[in-house]
């Protein structure tokens, strides 16, 4: 059994009337803040596990677990989670024919595990401003915790006592899934934390790992990792909903059945003229050097702007068709001289697929080599195939042209481009494709390098008091390659505090995961870091 009791009470005062006097009577009482919080937690769980193992060759392992937690809502206390696990070393069979091959083992897993709802989850909240409370979440007394359940098969092969091969493929579905759904107005509260879907993940790993060299003086080991996981949202139970970060205008990402997890959404700037509408004289268009479809009237090209003074000009274009009821109907769409064009599509939707933020695939390698007493270690690791959404870069624009983009000194004038032409790609009202960029990176995450003296070489100056000094040096984030613009593609934007009314409020606990989040949205970079290890063995 488990108990947490917690009870918490913070005070925040700006402005003292007199300095160096910190009692809470001597700030001003209109610029303080006074916080309190009380939680009490209970948890019990029986469980039982065994291991089986015949004659090194036949491995089965078992687990039934049976949780309870005032976590869950008070209609389900209790769930049980069970683990079943098996694995065969083919290579230890007497009648194994390949020596090279020390090992071969196939390897099969099948178990469930639950998430919790956060504490408040189950109950109704307000958030209290100047003494009035405000309804923000609606209780649910039959919350109960995500069920996933996990199946992998996986393979393992040696080779002459010094290299290891492992594939695996892993297959999980998260039934249950805690979700915290916007609410129609009527309910009077904004949001209720359910268990609205089910996620299901597919994932492929492989390691590899090496020992290239072994003698009493050198030894060299490397190994390298690779993974690539794809997340669906196989079933919703409440109607599709948008949600981001907890940051201004950041609902980028869209939940609904069928819908690939971790997609970015918004509005999308024309970059095809097939994607113009097919009544629109498409040879009066054409797409500039920032790759955007761009109305240039007949005969013209997009570097005539200043040339022909042509910015500022505009057009409509009408279309008369008639509608599957027999009445008769007129569109129109208008383009300004040389600005980009969001894209509609024939349904007039404008609101598309602008990026993904879970990577293609992942790796890391990394190597340790020794020379007496001299060691190295060296790790690399790397992201490949997803986006982040700069909108760091976005909002800058807002005021004034203080971005590298918008600096037109040294361009050749037919390229030069307005400010209002800036104005209409940052928008800081939606999130758009123009912000949208590359994430894919390669780290030199950690070198280190250290030197051992041993007894024989630290007698003459410590006698035999010292039996080893060891002297090392340790970098770590040090160089990144990537087409990113911001400071690190590295970045991921956490939801905030998990309390009622404060940063779950725009899309549910998958928030919290920065890997998934992939928002740049003025948060700081990954450090680059130095150490110095002094290490005295006596």
């Amino acid at each position: 059994a488990e108990f947490w009791d917690t009870q918490s009470n913070t005070s925040q005062g700006r402005e003292a009337n007199f300095a160096g006097i910190q009692t809470w009577d001597n700030y001003i009482p209109e610029r303080s803040r006074l916080f309190s919080g009380i939680s009490k937690i209970r948890s019990e769980g029986f469980f039982l596990i065994t291991g089986l193992d015949y004659d090194g060759r036949y491995i089965v392992d078992f687990l039934v677990r049976r949780d309870g937690s005032s976590l869950f809502g008070p209609d389900d206390r209790w769930h049980t989670y069970y683990r079943v696990s098996s694995a065969y070393r083919m290579a230890q069979e007497i009648w194994w024919p390949f020596d090279p091959i020390n090992e071969f083992k196939l390897r099969a897993s099948i178990g469930t595990a639950g998430n919790r709802p956060l504490f408040a989850a189950q109950y109704e909240t307000f958030h209290m401003s100047a003494g009035v409370a405000t309804k923000r979440t609606l209780g649910n007394r039959e919350l109960k915790p995500e069920f996933a359940t996990e199946w992998e098969a996986g393979l393992e092969v040696g080779l002459w006592d010094r290299v290891m091969l492992e594939l695996v493929y892993a297959n999980t579905v998260v039934e249950d899934q805690l979700m915290f759904v916007p609410l129609p107005a009527y309910f009077g509260f904004t949001h209720q934390w359910r268990n609205a879907g089910t996620l299901e993940s597919k994932s492929y790993e492989a390691s590899l790992r090496a020992f290239l060299m072994q003698t009493r003086d050198i030894s060299w080991s490397m190994n390298f990792n690779f993974s690539s996981t794809d997340m669906t949202i196989t079933e919703m139970h409440v109607p599709a909903y948008k949600w981001g970060p907890n940051l201004q205008n950041a609902d980028v990402f869209y939940n609904r059945e069928g819908e690939t997890f971790g997609v970015f959404y918004g509005d999308k700037w024309m970059t095809s003229l097939n994607q113009l509408p097919a009544w629109v004289p498409r040879d009066q268009f054409d797409i500039n050097d920032d790759g955007y479809v761009v109305w240039v009237g007949p005969g013209n090209t997009w570097k005539d702007g200043i040339l022909k003074k042509l910015w500022g000009e505009e057009v409509t274009f009408t279309h008369t068709f008639i509608d599957e009821f027999g009445v008769e109907q007129t569109v129109t769409r208008s383009f300004q001289w040389g600005m980009p064009n969001k894209y509609i599509d024939e349904d007039g939707n404008s609101f598309h697929r602008i990026g993904k933020a879970l990577p293609d695939f992942s790796f890391a390698f990394g190597s340790n080599f020794r020379y007496k007493g001299f060691s190295a270690y060296v790790l690399f690791d790397a992201e490949i195939g997803h986006d982040v959404y700069n909108q760091t870069r976005q909002w800058p624009q807002r005021d004034d042209p203080v971005m590298v983009e918008q600096d037109q000194f040294g361009k050749p004038h037919w390229t030069k481009k307005p400010q209002p032409y800036y104005a209409l790609l940052q928008n800081v009202s939606a999130v758009n494709s123009h912000f949208v960029e590359s994430g894919s990176y390669l780290k030199l995450r950690e070198l280190s390098l250290r030197y051992s003296f041993d007894r024989a070489q630290l007698r003459p100056v410590f006698g035999g008091w010292v039996n080893r000094l060891t002297l090392g040096v340790i970098g770590r984030n040090l160089i990144t390659w990537t087409d990113y613009t911001g400071y690190d593609p590295e970045v991921g934007v956490h939801a905030g505090h998990p309390g009622p009314g404060i940063g779950w409020e725009t899309g549910g606990p998958q928030q919290a995961q920065a890997t998934i989040v992939r928002f740049d949205g003025f948060s700081y970079p990954n450090y680059r870091s130095f150490s110095a290890v002094i290490e005295v063995v006596f």
